[in-house]
């Protein structure tokens, strides 16, 4: 299964992060070293400073960590943060004319579901 570009890059910082434990970072360092433009990147860590996945301090020597809850999220944690809304086939649009006879869509469902249940067992800090 295909995760979007957001999802990949925060599993790859959250990684990067958790593996530095509590030595600070900032955001032009981390996006230079996953070589992602730094405002992009800052739109993602903001997000997972919301929910506390990044700890942030702000001022000359701020910069950012993975906190504890960071390094317990999952990736099905991170998938569902970056993409809340995931369909495996959208069949509605545009209005597929097999939707009413169709079987791919519910056996692509069943197969995502098999998938974030597996990455519901994987931790941060088991990729790190």
């Amino acid at each position: 299964m295909q995760v979007a570009h957001s999802t990949d890059i925060g599993l790859r910082a959250l990684i990067v992060l958790a593996g530095s434990g509590d030595n600070q970072t900032t955001v032009a360092k981390l996006a230079d070293q996953l070589e992602v433009p730094v405002r992009y990147l800052g739109k993602i860590t903001q997000r997972m400073s919301a929910v506390g996945w990044v700890a942030t301090t702000r001022g000359r020597s701020g910069g950012l960590h993975a906190s504890p809850a960071g390094r317990q999220a999952t990736v099905a944690d991170v998938i569902g943060l970056f993409e809340p809304h995931r369909v495996a086939i959208n069949c509605r649009e545009p209005l597929c004319p097999l939707i009413q006879h169709c079987k791919l869509q519910s056996v692509l469902v069943d197969a995502d579901h098999r998938f974030l249940t597996e990455m519901a067992t994987v931790h941060v800090s088991d990729l790190v």
